[in-house]
């Protein structure tokens, strides 16, 4: 409910106020006789019991809004039409046909009072009064001095001229003037209502964040704050338009509220405490109209920073897998395997490149394992994982002062960990330009420089990099670095999707599930391994392991996997409308593979004796399919 305040300058307004509020609906309006100086005690008391605002008149209001009430104020405006009539009766009370009328008037009334009385053709001279009953009195007491025939003011200037023998004439505003008057107050008061509620719910989002916010108008007065910041910057409690540079003289304000210049995470030292602070201009038609200011303590960040690093996969400094434990049997599996040992005895930078799931960091483990740089740390980080910042402290480390009170001896970063070994720059494409240039310098030149220090530090480190995307392809169109990118590719290696590597699905399939059963022998259906086969693996070699161990733990029971085991296990990885229904017949298994089908066949062959029937169930066909298959390539029949 909207509650307004009258201070009415007489009695007569006093009494009009309540008909009127009633007839515009306003049904909590409180009216007190006040004026002058004795209104202003009032006014303070109706701010304290929440009156949403104060509607009064003249002088009295020009007094009020000198006072620093916080409350808005609402003038009772006196209309040409109410100045008219209080002239005309001025005249009248005189009887004289071109009387002396003085009007004592205030520094509100803005109407043309001169061009009115020659309307009604007086002698009107008008004497300007201050915001004080002794300056009402004075001006009123010269008019009477002044042998003014009638004399028009307020109710200060009858008082003052009790006394004297002049005819006087009130101030009076219209009964339209007053309705006017209420309604703009409460047209105030609904916006102010609304402008609080949207105030309480910023109050609300800045009081629950981590960080101290200040918010400052052009002069870097606070506005509005929290906690937070009252705690770490020193603010008082009673902190509205306090000047913020006068509390925090560190805090260099100036060339944001004036230039309208942003600052990023500096650090400044308050209250003995380090804070990293970040000014942000409020820009309003070309200009810096205020600004907000966040700050947070340093350790804050250190602490963040270790919360994100332990969320990071454990991997550690030690490469636990070799190449014996990459899986498969495909010609693309074993070429793949072959290049990498071969790279795996220098110490170029090496490129690898896959869909994911394919086994890339695999392959980097293997390749350090089999280096000579093996008794040395392998230390490996997903570029995509961390925001640029962050991930700027983990490569290159800090120095103390860069992060005061978080470690006297600063950090390593994960260059210098890698010294003497091998680092593993997993989704390469995810650093940003800057991170991209940091590292071409330290690739370049065999040195890191620390974040906040002056000292470049020789390390010596073989880097693998990895990417699921074309960094060629983003190289060109300028979203990776040229020369980071051949750089880092001065050995490429390529590897193969689960798609490429067909023959490769069953033996992994059966691989994953011996594994999982600790070693108990398990066993798919034809038309399981058959369904095995059809599935597109977009997912890769990962996703075929998570497909069987889900298999072996709803089907635990089973001796041999039947296909719609094998369906629901897909099922619950994928979309429904993603797993086809359709599992491709016999005679259509190695159709139009060529060479690809070639190879497989003879893999399988090797691999299970030259028994083509045990090689047919491998590849998840029947025998004399099979033995079509291998009239159609030109292959000699094996006897069995």
């Amino acid at each position: 409910m909207i509650r307004l305040g009258v201070i009415a300058p007489d009695m007569d307004t006093l009494d009009r106020v309540p008909f009127l509020a009633a007839e515009l609906g306003l049904t909590s309006c409180e009216i007190v006789l006040a004026r002058m100086e004795e209104a202003v005690p009032v006014a303070r008391s109706m701010e304290q019991n929440g009156i949403d605002v104060i509607v009064c008149r003249g002088s009295t209001c020009e007094l009020l809004e000198r006072s620093r009430l916080r409350t808005p104020l609402v003038n009772i405006p006196l209309s040409i039409y109410d100045i008219s009539i209080m002239l005309a009766n001025a005249k009248a009370l005189t009887g004289l046909d071109r009387p002396r009328i003085a009007v004592v008037t205030y520094p509100r009334i803005n109407l043309d009072i001169q061009g009115m009385a020659r309307f009604l053709d007086t002698d009107t001279r008008l004497y300007p009064s201050g915001y004080t009953k002794a300056s009402v009195q004075a001006s009123a007491r010269q008019a009477a001095q002044d042998k003014a025939d009638v004399v028009v003011g307020g109710l200060t200037t009858l008082e003052a001229l009790a006394n004297y023998d002049v005819k006087v004439i009130p101030y009076v505003s219209s009964d339209s003037s007053i309705s006017q008057a209420l309604l703009e107050a409460r047209q105030i008061a609904l916006a102010r209502r609304l402008e609080q509620e949207r105030a309480l719910q910023l109050k609300a989002v800045v009081d629950t964040t981590k960080d101290g916010i200040v918010v400052l108008d052009s002069l870097g007065r606070i506005q509005l704050t929290n906690e937070n910041a009252i705690r770490l910057l020193g603010i008082p409690q009673d902190w509205a338009n306090k000047s913020l540079p006068g509390l925090c003289p560190q805090l260099k304000l100036n060339n944001c509220l004036d230039g309208g210049d942003t600052l990023a995470d500096e650090l400044v030292h308050i209250q003995s405490t380090p804070l990293l602070v970040s000014l942000i201009p409020i820009v309003r038609q070309n200009r810096a109209s205020g600004a907000v200011l966040r700050c947070q303590p340093a350790r804050e960040i250190v602490e963040l920073e270790a919360k994100i690093r332990k969320k990071l996969p454990e991997k550690g400094l030690v490469a636990h897998y070799g190449f014996s434990d990459i899986a498969g049997t495909s010609p693309q599996i074993l070429s793949a395997r072959s290049r990498a040992k071969i790279f795996a005895a220098t110490s170029d930078p090496v490129l690898i490149t896959g869909e994911t799931g394919t086994g890339k960091e695999l392959f980097a483990q293997g390749m350090h394992l089999a280096s000579a740089r093996r008794d040395g740390p392998f230390v490996a980080i997903n570029c995509a994982a961390l925001p640029p910042a962050l991930l700027e402290s983990e490569l290159f480390g800090y120095e103390d002062g860069a992060f005061t009170g978080a470690s006297r001896k600063g950090k390593a970063g994960l260059f210098e960990l890698a010294h003497r070994g091998t680092i593993f720059l997993d989704e390469i494409s995810g650093l940003d330009q800057y991170g991209q240039t940091r590292l071409l310098r330290v690739l370049q030149e065999g040195n890191v420089l620390r974040l906040g220090g002056d000292k470049y530090q020789h390390v010596d480190f073989r880097v693998i990099a990895a990417s699921n995307e074309d960094l060629f392809t983003l190289s060109s169109s300028g979203a990776f670095r040229k020369d980071l990118f051949y750089r880092l590719s001065v050995l490429r290696l390529s590897l193969p999707s689960l798609r490429e590597r067909m023959g490769d699905i069953i033996y992994l399939a059966r691989h994953f599930a011996r594994q999982l059963r600790q070693g108990k022998e398990a066993d798919f259906s034809t038309r399981a391994l058959a369904r095995l086969a059809a599935h597109d693996w977009p997912g890769n070699v990962r996703e075929l392991q998570q497909v069987i161990k889900r298999l072996c733990l709803l089907f635990h029971d089973r001796p041999v996997f039947e296909e719609e085991d094998v369906l629901a296990a897909l099922e619950l990885s994928a979309p429904r409308d993603a797993v086809s229904r359709e599992v491709p017949g016999p005679e259509n298994a190695l159709k139009d593979r060529g060479a690809a089908a070639r190879d497989e066949i003879l893999r399988a062959l090797s691999l299970c004796g030259n028994k083509q029937k045990e090689a047919a169930r491998m590849l998840g066909i029947n025998a004399s399919t099979l033995y079509r298959s291998m009239k159609r390539l030109g292959l000699r029949k094996v006897v069995a």
